[in-house]
């Protein structure tokens, strides 16, 4: 597999949702996501009602974080 470019200004995908957003970026045969949750977001009361699950079935493999990092 040959290395390629994300613009991660360019989501393929945005799904919105109560108090979030998740951003899917297409990489050759792989699917990115980057998810961001305002205040008070839960996943019980703003994903879990809509889907009817009790817990996230989705596999997560990466970080979490701030993308808005201040050095000191």
């Amino acid at each position: 597999m040959d290395p390629e470019l994300v613009n991660f200004d360019r989501p393929n995908e945005v799904r919105n949702f109560g108090k979030g957003k998740f951003e899917l970026y297409k990489v050759g045969p792989v699917t990115l996501g980057r998810a961001s949750y305002e205040p008070g977001w839960k996943w019980s009361e703003h994903v879990g009602k809509v889907t009817g699950e009790a817990s996230c079935q989705v596999e997560h493999v990466g970080r979490s974080g701030d993308d808005h990092r201040v050095p000191r």
